[in-house]
C-alpha cells in the first residue's frame, strides 16, 4: 500500500508538497514556496525526517490584519500583532478532519509585509481584513473545504464559531502592600464579586487624582458614574463586602445623575495595578487578560457589571454601547463561551463625530435566552425588561442556525424520498426545497427519527453537533491597506484558529527542514540547486529589508545547499527499493517531470511541465513509463493559451512602436526563465536599440548560461546576451533613461525589485510603455495596475501615463495540452493539483472514463 499525503497546491496555484510513504521508503515531492509572497508561503509541515525529497525545479512560490483578535489556548483574547508579539504559543484550534472539535494546539508566527489592497468580509454578525489569499472554510456537500479570499463570494457560508469551550479558572491578583492599619481588604485571587464590580468599574468608572495642598503625596479617587442610584448603592454595598471599603454617593453638579466615589489610594493603585487600560480614556479602554482567563461563572459575572454600566434592553433586543472597539470586540467573543451570538456595529456622531461609537446587539432569541440564565442584570428595571424579553421571544434562531447543505445531497445521503419526508413530519419545499437551507434543529430530528449509521449520515451527524456555525457573507469588498504589516499563525496538524469569531485558515521550504535539524538529501537535475539557493537569499534579504522574519537563516539555507545531490534526466537512481527517474518538463531549466517504481504500483508526478517547444526550452519529454497513479498539475486546466507566435509578434510590435516615439519600454518578468526567453524573442526579431536588464534575473542568466546543455539552442541564447548590457548600480539606472531602450527587470508581477524604481520614474511619459510578461497574482501591483491602471504598492499611488501591456508567455501546458496528456499516460488513478480548478479538472476528467480526484484540505490522504 502506498499512501498518498498532500501537503500543498490544494484548489490552488503554488506552495507544492506531497509526501509519499510507501511504507519502506518515504519520500517528499517538492516542498515549494510563493516567489509572490514575501515571505514566501509554505505547504503544511510534516512530522518526522523523509528519507529523501525529489525537486522537480526551483520554487520561491495569507494573512490577517493586525486588528484582529484571535482566541489563545490560555483564554486570551488578542489582537494578533500583540499575540505574534507576546510569548504565548498556544491557540483554539478546530480538528476539522476527525472530531470537529476545539483544542489547544501550539502555533508559530509570522510578520508578512501587508500587499497594497486588503479584502474586508463581512457576515451577519462578524467584520475580518485579511489578504487576499487568506483562507476561509466552507461547505461543499458534507465535506469542509477551503476557499482564498478572492474566491469567497456574497452569500457563501463560512465558518465561525459557535461556542467556544474555554472554561479558565480564578485568577491570581497583584498584591499591593498596605502601610499602617487601614482595613482595606484586597483580594488574593479573582472572585465573583470581584469580577462584577471590575465590569462595572470599566463601563462607568474614572479615576481621579492631583497633588495634596497641605501634605506630601497625590489625592487619589475612583468614581463611578450612573443615573441609578439605587444600582449605585448595590456596588456601594458590594466594595463594602469584597473590599471592606466605605464609599459615598453624591449627587453631580450638573444635576445628571450620581457618583459613587471611593477615596483610597491603595484602591487606586490597586486597580491600576490590575491594568492602566480599565480607566483610561474611554476610546482606550481595555478588558485586562486576567478576565480572559478566568472561569466562565467569574467571566459571566464581569459582563453582567459590564452590562449594568453599558447595557440597555430595548425592544426586541439587549444593547451594549462603548466608545472602545476592544471592549466590543472582546466582550463578543468572551458571550461565545455562554453560545450566545451578537452583532457589532459602529456608528458616527455625537459629541465628537470624529470618534464612533460601537454598539453590540443581541437579539437572536436563543442567545436572548442564555444571556438571561447565564448572565442577567442586577438593575431592577433591566431584569424585569430582559425577563420580559426572553419569556416573548421566539424562535427566529432557527433562520440564523442553518446548514448551507442542498436538498439534492440530503436527499441522496439519507436514501429519502420527499414522500418519506411528509410521513416523518418533514415539509420537504419548506425545509428542503427551494431556497430555504434546514436549520441545525430541524436536520437534527431528521437525523434521529431516520436511526440510520451510514458514513454520510455520520458525516452530517458529527456536523451538526460540532461547535461550528455557518454564516452567510453579506459584503465584500476590496480596500486600501491601512497597514504596514499583517500576521499569520502556523498551526501544525490542524491549519486553523480562531480569528474575530471565524475559523480561519493558517499559512506556513526546504530550509525549514535545516532550521529543524530534520535534514535528508534532495535530488534534484544540477542547475536547480543555485537557483534555489538564489531565490532563498534573495527572499531572506527582502525580507530583512522589509522588516519581516522568515522561519529560516542564511546558515539553514547553506546547511541545506549542502544536502543536494544532482541527477540526470534518464537515469535511474534508488531510495531504498524504489527506483527514481527525472524527465524533462520543459517548464524551465532544468524542471523535472519524477517518475517513482515501487515494484507492484508506479507514480508519476507531473510538478509543473510544458507540451510546447518554446525559444529557450523544448517541449516536455513525454516518452514515460507505464503509470498507474498520475500527480498532475492543472494550472491551466480552464483555459488554452493564444497562439505564441502571435504573443511575440505583437510584443515585438509594442517595442518597437514605444522605440520609434523615442520612448522606454520597460519590461517586467520572472527571474528564472521568462526574462531569457523574452531576450531570445527580442533578438530573433531584431531590436536593434540598447537592451538592458537589471534586477535577480542577472543572476539567473548568469546561472543558466553554465548549465546551457539543458537549453534548446544553447547558441541563441548566447547571441542575443552579446547585445545585452547589465545595469550595474543606481547612476547607471539613472543614466540609462535618457536615451530610447528597453529594459527588462524583476519582478513578474511588479511588487518589488528596481521594476518599481523604473515605474516611479516613467509613470507620467505617455511616450513609454510597462509591458507584463507573466501571470498576475490576484491583489499584486500588476493585477491591480491592469484593473485599475493605478501603480499601488504600499505607500506608492500612481496613475500610470505611460502604456500598459500584458502578454501570454506561460511556461505551463494549456487546457488541450493537459487533456491530450492524460489520454496518453492513461493512468489507473489520477490526483488534480497545483490550479485555481483543479476540482472542475477532475470532474471533466471523470466525464471522460478517468478515475480522477482533486485533493482538498479536509481530503488530502489517501491509501492506494
Amino acid at each position: 500500500m502506498i499512501q498518498l499525503n498532500f501537503l500543498g497546491a490544494l484548489s490552488t496555484v503554488g506552495a507544492s508538497g506531497v509526501l509519499v510513504d510507501s511504507g519502506v521508503e518515504k519520500i517528499l515531492l517538492d516542498y515549494g514556496t510563493k516567489i509572490q509572497e514575501i515571505p514566501p508561503k509554505f505547504p503544511l509541515p510534516i512530522e518526522g525526517r523523509p528519507d529523501a525529497i525529489l525537486l522537480t525545479h526551483c520554487h520561491l512560490d495569507h494573512c490577517l490584519h493586525p486588528d484582529v483578535y484571535i482566541q489563545t489556548g490560555q483564554g486570551e483574547i488578542m489582537k494578533i500583532k500583540d499575540l505574534v508579539e507576546s510569548s504565548i504559543k498556544n491557540v483554539v484550534s478546530f480538528d476539522l478532519e476527525n472530531s470537529l472539535s476545539q483544542q489547544k494546539v501550539e502555533c508559530e508566527k509570522k510578520i508578512v509585509k501587508s500587499p497594497a489592497i486588503l479584502y474586508e468580509i463581512k457576515t451577519k454578525s462578524k467584520v475580518i481584513k485579511v489578504t487576499p489569499e487568506h483562507r476561509f472554510f466552507t461547505l461543499d456537500g458534507f465535506n469542509i473545504i477551503a476557499k482564498r479570499a478572492f474566491e469567497v463570494k456574497k452569500n457563501d457560508f463560512i465558518a465561525t464559531l459557535k461556542k467556544c469551550n474555554f472554561n479558565g479558572k480564578p485568577q491570581v491578583l497583584p498584591e499591593i502592600k498596605l502601610h499602617g492599619t487601614y482595613r482595606i481588604k484586597l483580594p488574593k485571587f479573582t472572585t465573583n464579586l470581584f469580577c462584577q464590580f471590575l465590569g462595572y468599574l470599566i463601563g462607568d468608572g474614572d479615576a481621579y487624582k492631583a497633588k495634596r495642598k497641605r501634605r506630601k503625596g497625590l489625592f487619589k479617587r475612583i468614581r463611578i458614574t450612573d443615573k441609578d442610584k439605587e444600582l449605585l448603592e448595590f456596588y456601594k454595598i458590594l466594595a463594602k463586602n469584597e473590599f471592606n471599603i466605605r464609599g459615598h454617593i453624591e449627587k453631580r453638579s450638573d444635576a445628571k445623575g450620581y457618583r459613587l466615589v471611593f477615596c483610597s489610594p491603595f484602591f487606586y493603585d490597586f486597580i491600576f495595578s490590575i491594568s492602566d487600560k480599565i480607566l483610561c480614556n474611554s476610546v482606550q479602554r481595555k478588558i485586562p487578560e486576567i478576565i480572559h482567563r478566568t472561569s466562565n461563572e467569574q467571566i459571566a459575572s464581569f459582563l453582567r457589571g459590564l452590562f449594568d454600566a453599558e447595557g440597555s434592553v430595548t425592544g426586541h433586543k439587549i444593547t451594549l454601547t462603548s466608545k472602545s472597539y476592544d471592549i466590543v470586540q472582546v466582550t463578543q467573543i468572551l458571550l461565545l463561551r455562554f453560545g450566545i451570538i451578537s452583532h457589532v456595529y459602529k456608528q458616527h456622531g455625537g459629541k465628537n463625530p470624529k470618534l464612533p461609537t460601537y454598539h453590540l446587539t443581541i437579539y437572536y432569541p436563543e442567545s436572548i435566552r442564555k444571556f438571561y440564565r447565564h448572565i442577567g442584570f442586577t438593575s431592577k428595571t433591566k431584569k424585569i425588561k430582559l425577563k420580559e424579553l426572553a419569556h416573548f421571544a421566539g424562535g427566529g434562531i432557527e433562520r440564523m442556525d442553518i446548514i448551507p447543505i442542498s436538498s439534492e445531497k440530503i436527499m441522496e445521503s439519507t436514501g429519502l424520498r420527499k414522500i418519506d419526508l411528509l410521513t416523518l413530519g418533514f415539509n420537504y419545499y419548506h425545509y428542503l426545497g427551494g431556497k430555504h437551507y434546514p436549520s441545525r434543529k430541524k436536520l437534527l430530528e431528521l437525523i434521529r427519527k431516520l436511526n440510520k449509521k451510514s458514513k454520510s449520515i455520520l458525516k452530517l451527524k458529527k456536523l451538526l453537533n460540532s461547535d461550528i456555525r455557518w454564516e452567510r457573507v453579506e459584503k465584500i469588498k476590496k480596500i486600501k491597506s491601512d497597514c504596514e504589516h499583517v500576521y499569520d499563525l502556523f498551526v501544525a496538524g490542524h491549519h486553523n484558529y480562531i480569528a474575530n469569531g471565524l475559523i480561519v485558515h493558517n499559512s506556513g521550504g526546504i530550509p525549514i527542514f535545516s532550521a529543524n535539524k530534520n535534514t535528508c538529501p534532495i535530488y534534484s537535475i544540477n542547475v536547480t540547486k543555485p537557483l534555489t539557493e538564489l531565490l532563498l537569499f534573495d527572499s531572506i534579504k527582502v525580507s530583512k529589508e522589509e522588516g519581516v522574519e522568515l522561519p529560516f537563516k542564511k546558515s539553514d539555507v547553506k546547511r541545506t545547499v549542502k544536502n543536494f545531490l544532482p541527477v540526470n534526466f534518464r537515469e535511474t537512481f534508488k531510495i531504498h527499493k524504489a527506483e527514481i527517474t527525472f524527465f524533462d518538463a520543459g517548464h524551465i531549466p532544468g524542471s523535472a517531470m519524477i517518475f517513482l517504481d515501487f515494484g507492484e504500483k508506479t507514480l508519476l508526478y507531473t510538478g509543473d511541465f510544458n507540451t510546447i517547444d518554446t525559444r529557450l526550452l523544448k517541449k516536455a519529454d513525454l516518452d514515460l513509463p507505464e503509470t498507474n497513479i498520475l500527480i498532475t498539475e492543472s494550472t491551466y486546466s480552464d483555459r488554452d493559451h493564444p497562439d505564441r507566435k502571435s504573443q511575440e509578434k505583437e510584443l515585438v510590435k509594442a517595442v518597437n512602436e514605444t522605440l520609434a516615439r523615442d520612448g522606454i519600454c520597460l519590461i517586467a518578468g520572472f527571474a528564472v526563465g521568462r526574462i531569457d526567453e523574452i531576450l531570445l524573442v527580442l533578438d530573433s526579431y531584431g531590436i536593434d536599440y540598447p537592451v538592458f536588464v537589471d534586477g535577480m534575473a542577472k543572476k539567473a542568466i548568469t546561472i543558466i548560461n553554465k548549465h546551457n546543455s539543458l537549453l534548446r539552442e544553447p547558441e541563441s541564447l548566447d547571441e542575443a546576451l552579446e547585445k545585452v548590457e547589465y545595469v550595474k548600480g543606481e547612476k547607471m539606472r539613472k543614466r540609462i533613461l535618457k536615451e530610447p531602450c528597453v529594459i527588462l527587470s524583476t519582478s513578474g508581477m511588479l511588487s518589488g525589485g528596481p521594476i518599481v524604481e523604473y515605474i516611479k520614474r516613467l509613470y507620467s511619459r505617455e511616450d513609454c510603455s510597462l509591458i507584463l510578461t507573466s501571470f498576475q497574482l490576484e491583489g499584486t501591483p500588476g493585477k491591480i495596475l491592469l484593473e485599475t491602471g493605478r501603480y499601488i504598492n504600499e505607500n506608492i499611488n500612481l496613475e500610470l501615463k505611460m502604456q500598459v501591456k500584458k502578454f501570454d508567455f506561460s511556461s505551463h501546458v494549456g487546457r488541450k495540452g493537459l487533456f491530450d496528456f492524460v489520454e496518453k499516460v492513461s493512468p489507473e488513478k489520477i490526483f488534480c493539483i497545483h490550479g485555481d480548478h483543479t476540482q472542475e479538472f477532475a470532474s471533466e476528467l471523470k466525464e471522460k472514463g478517468f478515475d480522477a480526484v482533486a485533493p482538498l484540505a479536509n481530503n488530502r490522504v489517501f491509501n492506494i
